[in-house]
C-alpha cells in the first residue's frame, strides 16, 4: 500500500510539472514570437 501511495504522489508531481512546462511553453510562444521564428 505504501508503494502505491508513493507512486500516486509521483504521478501527481509529474502531472503538475508537465502542466507548468506547458504553461511556460505557451508563455514563451506568446511573448517571444520573433525569437521563435529566427
Amino acid at each position: 500500500m505504501q508503494r502505491y501511495k508513493n507512486n500516486l504522489k509521483l504521478q501527481t508531481f509529474t502531472c503538475n510539472f508537465s502542466l507548468k512546462h506547458l504553461h511556460f511553453e505557451n508563455f514563451r510562444r506568446t511573448f517571444a514570437p520573433a525569437k521563435m521564428n529566427e
